[in-house]
């Protein structure tokens, strides 16, 4: 039986099977956590209908994946574990947050790919860079001097 393709907002932690296509608009760099025994690294994740939700790679399963999910690319990803998040991490108006681990399947997407145009970046200047440190909005900066 086959999977039927959903969106963000209908995957729910209730949810046994589904698929989602979703483009990479954030992916950070492996850190520790605040007390420096587990290892985590973040993406945000988006459909094509722009909805957003942050998954988490823990441990080891980071160097499983560290050829996937690249930056702006589009992949399905189905059965991430699925729960709750504490509302104040509730960064894009959807109650929940994705773990991926070695029972995720990801399979890039070469034919329908998600635009680039559902993605909400912004630039900043090197003029107003000061006021945007620290902006949840700002991903990353890119510096060109020619």
């Amino acid at each position: 039986m086959s999977t039927k393709m959903m969106f963000i907002k209908d995957v729910t932690s209730v949810i046994d099977s589904w698929k989602v296509r979703v483009i990479v608009e954030e992916k950070t760099q492996p850190r520790a956590s605040s007390g420096g025994s587990i290892q985590y690294q973040r993406l945000v994740l988006a459909d094509e209908t722009g909805q957003k939700v942050v998954a988490t790679i823990f441990g080891s399963d980071i160097g499983y994946f560290k050829d996937s999910f690249y930056l702006y690319n589009t992949y399905v990803v189905s059965n991430a574990k699925v729960k709750r998040c504490d509302p104040k991490y509730d960064k894009f108006n959807y109650p929940y947050q994705w773990t991926i681990n070695l029972k995720t399947a990801h399979n890039a997407e070469t034919e329908k790919c998600i635009a680039q145009s559902v993605l909400n970046l912004q630039f900043a200047t090197i003029i107003n860079l000061k006021e945007q440190i620290g902006n949840d909005n700002v991903v990353g900066m890119y510096f060109c001097i020619y």
